[in-house]
């Protein structure tokens, strides 16, 4: 059970890793931590568009960069790449075998020996390449602060419970093994990501509400979770020296984003700015702080930004 009480540690314990600063050789990992509505779909149709290698798992994925390493002879190329294995040993709605959402404790002991494997895998034989392992977005794996909630599955909504990623975790396990974390905090308007949840129907009978509660009270309690997400990014971004994360907003055109307003329940709407108060200035303190931008769909600015 030693893995497990790893997970848990105090703030000057992690001090350690806060202040780690990786070899310019080692493999990077990229993780998007944003809210529910900040744009990871976005971000997932980049990947689509952009040749991310998406791989059954690390060894896979390895054998084949290694193997296509002489059909370029650009040296500065970028090369984009998902596990399919690491994501699910992460998170995974099916099964309780992944360590944001686990079921039992030997469930998580179990994913965090996958999680090890991918990433030591990954770390130890991609040195000195022009590597990036893409932790989510990529694959359908969004890992939103939180996921979970209600989903449409065909004619009928199924519950999922809410869950939050760690970045204390990801940043422990890749240090161990001498990875390189890097995060970019995806950002948007807190109007418009409560109002993009409504419009589609993320909150359609929403989180842990119960009973005949009615629809405005019910989305009130969503932008109390989603708030709560927020501040939780904010203090997970603690354990990353500020050369690991940057910032990434989804901006809307203000013509397009009076639309969305419009179509916000009316009670709702009613109270949108007192509600969305507590989210707007979490938002706000992770911009002030923020050492660098990144403009939505610029791989080659996150290139430059991971191997400046």
């Amino acid at each position: 059970m030693a893995v497990l009480a790893a997970l848990f540690t105090t703030a000057a314990d992690f001090s350690s890793y806060a202040a780690a600063y990786a070899a310019a050789d080692s493999v990077k990992f990229l993780f998007f931590a944003g809210i529910e509505g900040t744009g990871h779909h976005a971000w997932a149709n980049v990947w689509r568009h952009n040749g991310l290698r998406a791989m059954k798992n690390a060894t896979v994925a390895v054998q084949d960069i290694i193997s296509h390493e002489d059909d370029t002879s650009d040296d500065n190329k970028t090369i984009y790449v998902t596990s399919k294995r690491l994501q699910s040993a992460l998170f995974a709605c099916h099964t309780g075998r992944n360590v944001f959402n686990p079921r039992t404790a030997g469930d998580l002991e179990e994913a965090i020996r996958v999680v090890e494997d991918e990433v030591s895998t990954f770390a130890s034989q991609l040195k000195n390449k022009r590597v990036v392992v893409v932790i989510n977005t990529a694959r359908g794996r969004m890992m939103s602060y939180p996921f979970g909630g209600t989903y449409n599955r065909g004619e009928t909504w199924q519950n999922v419970a809410i869950q939050m990623p760690d970045m204390e975790f990801l940043a422990r396990v890749i240090d161990d093994v001498r990875g390189d974390l890097r995060v970019v905090v995806l950002l948007r308007d807190p109007a418009l990501v409560v109002s993009s949840g409504i419009r589609r129907g993320f909150y359609h009978s929403g989180y842990n509400c119960e009973g005949n509660q009615d629809r405005a009270r019910c989305e009130m309690n969503n932008v109390r979770v989603v708030t709560q997400g927020q501040r939780l990014i904010f203090e997970q971004l603690h354990v990353l020296p500020k050369r690991s994360w940057a910032c990434s907003t989804l901006a809307m055109p203000d013509d397009y984003a009076e639309v969305v307003r419009s179509r916000i329940n009316k009670d709702l709407y009613a109270h949108l700015d007192v509600a969305t108060d507590g989210l707007r200035i979490v938002t706000d303190d992770i911009i002030a702080k923020c050492p660098a931008h990144i403009r939505l769909g610029d791989t080659n600015a996150i290139s430059s930004w991971l191997f400046a």
